[in-house]
C-alpha cells in the first residue's frame, strides 16, 4: 500500500506537532499494509494534484485544519473520490487491501469504521490534537480531544481518593474522566463520562483509577494508545486490557505517581 502523508512546518521551520503524531500512524499503516509512505509539504493544490496524479497512492492522510480541509476537499473532487473527515484513526483490512476510517458520530458518543466505495486514492482527515502546555490545567479540559485522560472510577470515592486522581491529572496536563458509576453519583458531571452511554474516547494514554472495567466503559476507551489501570483489586476486569496495571492501594499508589511526574516535570 502507497501512503501519501501531507505534513505542515511550523514558524521555527520544523515539522508542526501534529505533522509528528500523522507520521506515527502513518508509520502504524506501514506496518500493517507492508507498504510505503512517501511525504509531501506545502504544496499548493495544482502542485499536490500533479503529485498524486503522478505517483497514484492508496491512501493520502492530512491532519485536520481548516486549510487541509479545503486542499482535501478540492482534491478528492478533482478524483472523483470521497474524504472520510474527522478521524480518530486508520486500520488496514487485509482482505480488501483498503483502509477503514475511525470516526465519532452521535456527537462522538460512539466509534464507527467507515470505508470508501469509490476508487483510489482513499482520502482521510484525521483529527489530531495537541494541547497547548502553556495553558493553565483546567478541570474543564474536554476529554473528546485530550491526548492524556485519568478516568475515575466507583473505587476512587468522593473525597481523597477523587481530590488524588484530580491532581495527578494536573499534574500531567491530563482531561478528568468519570465512569457511569461516578457520574449517576454526581461526583463528576455527565460531561466526564465515558462508554456505550457517555463517550467514547482515544487518548495516547488512559489512566483508569479505581476503575473496575465494567464492559459499557471499556467499549469506550479500549481504542486508547496506551492503558493504565489501578486497582486493588486485581481480578478486575479492566486488568485484561491494561498494558500496565497496578494492583495496590491508590491512596499509595497515586502520591508516588504523582511526585515521580512532579520530579520528571523539573527535570
Amino acid at each position: 500500500m502507497h501512503i501519501m502523508v501531507y505534513t505542515e512546518k511550523n514558524s521555527g521551520g520544523s515539522l508542526t506537532r501534529e505533522s509528528l503524531k500523522l507520521l506515527e500512524t502513518a508509520e502504524e499503516l506501514k506496518a500493517e499494509s507492508g507498504g510505503d509512505i512517501m511525504e509531501v509539504q506545502g504544496l499548493e493544490f495544482k502542485e499536490l494534484l500533479d503529485h498524486v496524479l503522478r505517483t497514484n497512492p492508496d491512501v493520502i492522510m492530512f491532519a485536520s485544519n481548516e486549510g487541509t480541509k479545503l486542499l482535501a476537499s478540492k482534491l478528492a473532487l478533482e478524483l472523483n473520490t470521497s474524504i472520510s473527515s474527522e478521524c480518530f484513526g486508520v486500520r488496514y483490512i487485509k482482505e480488501e487491501d483498503r483502509v477503514r476510517w475511525i470516526r465519532p458520530v452521535y456527537d462522538n458518543s460512539m466509534l464507527a469504521e467507515t470505508k470508501s466505495i469509490c476508487p483510489t486514492p482513499q482520502i482521510g482527515l484525521l483529527r489530531i490534537t495537541v494541547q497547548d502546555p502553556s495553558l493553565k490545567w483546567s478541570e474543564d479540559i474536554p476529554i473528546d480531544d485530550a491526548e492524556i485522560v485519568v478516568c475515575v472510577g466507583r473505587g476512587c470515592g468522593n473525597g481523597k481518593g477523587l481530590e488524588l486522581a484530580k491532581e495527578l491529572a494536573r499534574t500531567i496536563g491530563a482531561a478528568l474522566g468519570a465512569t457511569r458509576a461516578v457520574t449517576d453519583a454526581g461526583w463528576l458531571p455527565i460531561s466526564k463520562q465515558i462508554g456505550q452511554t457517555g463517550k467514547y474516547i482515544r487518548p495516547r494514554i488512559y489512566i483508569g483509577v479505581g476503575v473496575g472495567g465494567a464492559i459499557q466503559h471499556l467499549a469506550g476507551m479500549r481504542n486508547s494508545d496506551v492503558i493504565i489501570a489501578v486497582n486493588r483489586d486485581y481480578r478486575a476486569p479492566i486488568f485484561e486490557y491494561a498494558d500496565y496495571g497496578i494492583v495496590g492501594d491508590l491512596f499509595k499508589v497515586l502520591p508516588v505517581m504523582i511526585e515521580e511526574f512532579r520530579k520528571m516535570n523539573a527535570e
